[in-house]
């Protein structure tokens, strides 16, 4: 098993970069080498030597040895198991697929994995958090039950990417888990916000379609009823105008949805790039000195470009500072446009309503009215 700081000198700064939150990467094929992503729990608070006699400290080292040993059988196993859905699950190169490694260690050092299940398959994304956030909305299986205190949630994920028919994967580690998780539920909670408000657009843009289609059925119906020619130019033309200003208004409420959604995108690389530069110094340090090795079975030595490791990521995170404030500015004005064109289109209607009654054609009440969706 490779030391932590071993398996950090085989991360590219590249694929840091790109695949978010990850701590380490292989380059090994994972049907051949699964275990390798296996992190045993920490154990080593449950042997204090200052207190042990050594005999029993040895036991117990090697009681931890042996149960450490069969988690990672164990994990071979299942990951084994699941390479099939896996392999299936990948096979757009750009999404990636997310699982979750269970583990709960007591204070005598004691590892339990819930439902004796050890690793589940938590879904495919993007990125790490899109895949939890689509469970986290579509609901998932839970594996077992969390195990209570005094046993110490030291679960952790991994993400798996197919890379020319190969698959490799990274760590989200432990001490990164809560941040995102969290990440993962206020992205739960922005896509349950964004899908209300494409109901309430589909919902309106289905009551002006509707109400363009009822002043289009109601000119041709009573057009002849009209006083004279001009009347019926009239009509005819705020018609039209209606049907106009109404893609108009739906295209600028599109755009606006669309914009809102590409700054919630660069929002989330953003808090991944800014987690990943307060957490890279050791792969950035390592890159500078020359130490990465590659994790094939000759360990040749791999020579990093200067644009890598926290310089790349600097760059990427002002790149998306500038995409913010571009998007941010892109949203204030299409949410002027929406206005304007709201009132545009109100107008027209209101016209039409007018036009129709000043002819002696009464409009329902319930048919003057024109709903709208309004600004998330």
């Amino acid at each position: 098993m490779p030391s932590a700081t071993q398996s950090v000198l085989r991360f590219t700064a590249s694929s840091c970069v790109l695949s978010g939150f990850l701590i380490l990467a292989t380059v090994l094929s994972l049907a051949q080498n699964p275990d390798y992503l296996f992190d045993p729990a920490d154990t080593s608070s449950a042997i204090d030597l200052a207190k042990t006699p050594l005999a029993i400290d040895l036991l117990s080292r090697k009681a931890l040895s042996v149960q450490e040993s069969r988690l990672k059988t164990q994990f071979s196993e299942e990951f084994q198991s699941l390479q099939r859905s896996i392999e299936q699950s990948l096979s757009d190169s750009n999404v990636g697929c997310l699982l979750k490694i269970r583990m709960y260690v007591s204070p005598q050092g004691a590892i339990a994995v819930p439902g004796d299940q050890l690793i589940a398959f938590e879904g495919i994304g993007k990125t790490p958090i899109d895949a939890l956030a689509k469970l986290g909305i579509a609901g998932g299986i839970v594996a077992g039950e969390p195990i209570d205190p005094p046993f110490e949630n030291q679960t952790y994920y991994l993400w798996i990417k197919k890379e020319k028919g190969v698959l490799k994967g990274g760590i989200i580690r432990r001490e990164q888990r809560d941040a995102f998780e969290k990440t993962a539920d206020e992205e739960v909670q922005r896509r349950l916000a964004m899908a209300k408000a494409y109901e309430a657009m589909e919902s309106s843009g289905i009551s002006t379609v509707a109400k363009d289609k009822y002043w289009s059925d109601m000119a041709q119906r009573e057009l002849a009823k009209l006083r004279n020619d001009e009347e019926r130019r009239k009509v005819k033309n705020l018609v039209q105008e209606f049907a106009e200003a109404h893609r108009r208004f739906n295209m600028a409420y599109e755009q606006f949805l669309q914009k809102e959604e590409e700054l919630r995108d660069e929002q989330q690389r953003l808090q991944t790039l800014q987690m990943i530069s307060r957490i890279g110094n050791l792969v950035s340090s390592a890159i500078r000195a020359g130490e990465l090795a590659s994790a094939s079975q000759n360990n040749a030595g791999v020579s990093a470009p200067p644009s890598v490791g926290q310089d790349a990521t600097k760059v990427m995170i002002e790149y998306h500072e500038k995409r913010i404030d571009s998007l941010t500015g892109d949203i204030y004005e299409w949410g002027q446009k929406i206005e304007l064109r709201g009132e545009s289109l109100q107008q027209v209607n209101d016209q039409l309503v007018k036009s129709f009654e000043n002819n002696g054609i009464k409009i329902p009440d319930s048919d003057q009215k024109l709903p709208l969706p309004r600004k998330p």
